[in-house]
């Protein structure tokens, strides 16, 4: 009973708006369109204004946008006109106008209505011109001129049109065609008739023949015959001619005559009536063609209207600069803007009318507003269409003071700068109190230099080496402390962790000072085997049986293993890079064992293998023709540091630790003329005498006294 009473309660309770809403919007998400249209009916039914924070009964708020879903709803379902309708009402409502997802949600439709009236329009214009083609050809037909009515037929045919459409004109057209044609037929029989009565001298038939269809005979040619006839005439009225015939043979002749002439009468007179007959045809479809126009220009006054988008937009505010403020304004709308405007702080701003631009179905504002000052700041802008419809967009910025125009700020700064300095002064007296304690010297004068830091000077010969080593090999040349083993050294560092495309570069290290000529080979391969890390097994290789006897067909054979098992490592190509110091012993050595050495990089190995060798007077030792050498390497001399590597050379090393004058460094790079070596020998001594003194400052002073005693001293050692 209790079940029955809660089922006849439900049975007879009374769904609100926002219930038919709500299970409206629950049917458009499932797709289930007509159902949502329904809901969206009964709805409207209760509420039938959209409304923005709409309260419902459990005092909620939602946004209410039946017509929107409407919209959607019927766009899906494929009926564009009632789509278009309701998106119409949506855009009324204020839910839509003051959203722009919602507008661009519905922007399918309008487009899609836009594309059927094109079309619609572009098929009524193609009736229009169907419509003005068949006057013309009935108009031409009505005229007489069948064939030129037949060619433009054609014409049209064969370039496109619908020959459906002219169907019945092409009929008409084939009619009078064999209309003119009997015509013809009958007028080349009275024609010829009429010649062979002439020339049977039966003039008296031909006369009355001739006279009887003188209209229907072209000009020409009536004048052709009536001077035949004439000329038979005056032949037979001569004197010399003149006979008496038969008055019952002329009356029989007349009569023939007569007959004929009736008979050619008969047979115009069909024709004329098949004549006026297809005139008539003619008319009627002329007349048909005429209401059919008069039915399209009809249809189309009653068409439903374009669209009509009640303009909708957005604004952005974005701060520029101190004071700035950038308004962003996107308006869409089909309605040209008949007035505008955009206020701060309910300030009209000047513009130019046409710093709105006209974009994509729309108008665009992108400028920026000076502000009086710090705080918030509203900006609206007004718009009017020639529709005159408004619209009004308003939004707020809030200009926050930066912290640098706070009038604490420069006690803040100096407060900071102070604590900076004291920051950095504790910093630089501790480490140059570690300095003094450690003897700190960083400068290396005699010994190659390892750390890539203590490098300088030498980035585009190293890129140059670098960007070719896969094609050439180098022989770099120079004074002896120059620092070519230095960078052998770094170049080697550099190859290691080059991350080619193409190229997987192996380099080993490999000092030739002290070797003589027949442990040459041997010693390539243990520099080979001991200076390279390349995590492959090598325990194989000839080089560990023989100490001595190692010749250059046994290197060849285990670089040949180690290339095949660097090879198997990587997908890129495998390119060992010998880099040979103190190059200049290969002078002292026979050219046998030179060619050798260049066979091996030349001719067994050439794709796998190359060199940078340096030394001190090869250009000078093998520049001969007449060298195993000759044009093999491209030669690139190593001269001392430009000014600015130099000026690294002396500052970095002891950066936040000493400081030199800049005369002192001028004075430094003057007197050794840019010599890395030369450099690094000064400093070293400049930084060992300034830490015994506990002085972290050099001056040109003490790079003066410093010259001073290395003059006397090697004036002693001369002496």
């Amino acid at each position: 009973m209790t079940l029955l009473l809660c089922l006849l309660l439900l049975q007879g309770r009374q769904w609100t708006w926002y219930e038919h809403y709500e299970r409206g919007i629950k049917h458009y998400e499932s797709a289930r369109y007509p159902e949502c249209l329904r809901e969206m009916d009964l709805a409207l039914a209760q509420a039938p204004t959209p409304k923005r924070n709409q309260f419902t009964r459990a005092v909620q708020k939602i946004d209410y946008k039946p017509f929107y879903f409407k919209a959607l709803s019927h766009y899906h379902l494929g009926d564009v006109a009632k789509a278009q309708e309701f998106a119409q009402a949506a855009f009324r409502g204020e839910v839509v106008q003051q959203s722009p997802p919602l507008q661009a949600d519905l922007a399918p439709i309008f487009d899609a209505w836009r594309r059927q009236v094109q079309a619609l329009s572009a098929e009524v214009a193609a009736e229009h011109e169907r419509i003005r083609q068949r006057r013309r050809l009935l108009d031409l037909l009505d005229r007489g001129l069948w064939r030129q009515a037949r060619d433009e037929l054609d014409e049209l045919v064969g370039g496109g049109a619908d020959g459906t459409a002219f169907q019945d004109i092409d009929i008409l057209i084939q009619l009078r065609s064999g209309l003119e044609g009997r015509l013809d037929g009958l007028r080349d029989d009275m024609q010829r008739r009429i010649q062979e009565l002439i020339e049977r001298d039966a003039l008296d038939q031909a006369r009355p023949l001739l006279e009887a269809f003188r209209g229907d005979l072209s000009e020409p040619v009536y004048l052709e015959l009536d001077r035949m006839l004439k000329q038979a005439e005056a032949q037979r009225d001569s004197p010399s001619d003149a006979q008496d015939p038969d008055s019952v043979t002329r009356v029989a002749e007349a009569e023939a005559a007569e007959a004929e002439i009736q008979a050619f009468k008969v047979r115009l007179t069909n024709l004329e009536l098949e004549k006026s007959s297809l005139t008539q045809r003619v008319q009627v479809i002329e007349q048909r063609n005429r209401d059919l126009q008069n039915q399209l220009e009809k249809e189309r006054a009653d068409e439903s209207p374009a669209p009509v988008l009640k303009p909708a937009g957005i604004m952005a505010l974005s701060r520029e600069g101190e004071l700035g403020i950038r308004a962003d304004v996107v308006i869409r709308g089909d309605q040209p803007v008949s007035a505008w405007e955009i206020r701060l702080d309910e300030v009209p701003v000047p513009f130019a009318k046409d710093q709105l631009r006209a974009v994509d179905e729309g108008y665009r504002f992108n400028r920026i507003l000076l502000a009086s000052g710090y705080g918030e700041h509203r900006v609206s802008f007004h718009l009017r269409d020639v529709l005159d419809q408004k619209l009004e967009l308003t939004e707020v910025l809030v200009l926050q003071r930066p912290w640098y125009n706070d009038p604490l700020y420069p006690a803040m700064l100096l407060g900071i700068g102070v604590t900076l300095g004291l920051v950095l002064t504790v910093r630089r007296q501790r480490r140059r109190r570690m300095a003094k304690l450690r003897h700190f010297n960083p400068y290396i004068a005699g010994a190659p230099v390892r750390q890539a830091d203590m490098f300088f000077g030498r980035d585009a010969l190293m890129g140059r080496i670098q960007g070719s080593l896969h094609k050439n090999s180098f022989m770099i040349h120079g004074d002896r402390r120059i620092g070519k083993t230095s960078f052998l050294l770094q170049l080697k560092q550099n190859l290691a962790r080059l991350d080619s495309p193409e190229y997987a570069f192996f380099p080993a290290f490999v000092d030739l000072q002290g070797i003589v000529e027949t442990d040459l080979f041997h010693h390539l391969m243990v520099e080979v085997v001991h200076s390279a890390e390349w995590e492959i097994d090598t325990d194989d290789l000839e080089v560990h049986e023989r100490a001595e006897g190692y010749q250059s067909r046994h290197f060849s054979k285990d670089i040949k293993k180690i290339i095949a098992r660097l090879d198997a490592r990587t997908d890129k190509h495998v390119l060992v890079v010998l880099l040979v110091d103190e190059v200049d012993v290969l002078n002292e050595f026979s050219d046998k064992t030179n060619q050798k050495l260049r066979s091996i990089f030349m001719k067994d190995f050439a794709d796998h293998l190359s060199c940078v060798m340096a030394g001190i007077h090869l250009k000078k030792e093998w520049e001969s023709s007449g060298s195993p050498w000759y044009n093999f390497f491209e030669e690139i001399p190593v001269a001392a540091l430009p000014d600015e590597a130099a000026r690294a050379l002396v500052l970095k090393p002891v950066q936040g630790i000493f400081r030199y004058q800049p005369d002192a460094v001028d004075l430094l790079l003057k007197a050794t003329a840019g010599h890395p070596y030369l450099i690094q020998k000064l400093c070293i001594k400049l930084v060992d005498i300034k830490l015994r003194a506990g002085d972290f400052s050099i001056s040109r002073l003490d790079v003066e006294q410093l010259l001073q005693a290395q003059a006397r001293e090697t004036r002693t050692k001369e002496s």
